[in-house]
């Protein structure tokens, strides 16, 4: 947890480290179920919608869905060589 939490500090380029951390090995779904029902807890309750614009991902799609959210799909374009959304 300490080389993880050490990680994270390195990468944002933080002078202090994160005092605590939670090290889970989850799926890319459950993980996002996981944080989609902590939010609930701490943000205003009638907050439900969740804009998602990767929607070849069905494990995160089911995800949100599982954790009681209502999934809006942002549909994207190709621009060039790269996928964008409007």
């Amino acid at each position: 947890l300490l080389l993880c939490l050490d990680a994270i500090r390195r990468g944002a380029g933080l002078k202090e480290g994160a005092a605590h951390g939670l090290l889970l090995p989850l799926c890319t779904g459950m993980s996002m179920a996981t944080v989609l029902c902590s939010l609930r807890t701490k943000t205003n309750k009638e907050r439900t919608v969740v804009l998602w614009s990767r929607i070849d991902q069905k494990s995160c799609f089911k995800a949100i869905s599982s954790a009681g959210f209502e999934c809006v799909v942002i549909q994207t374009k190709m621009e060039g060589d790269e996928v964008v959304t409007d």
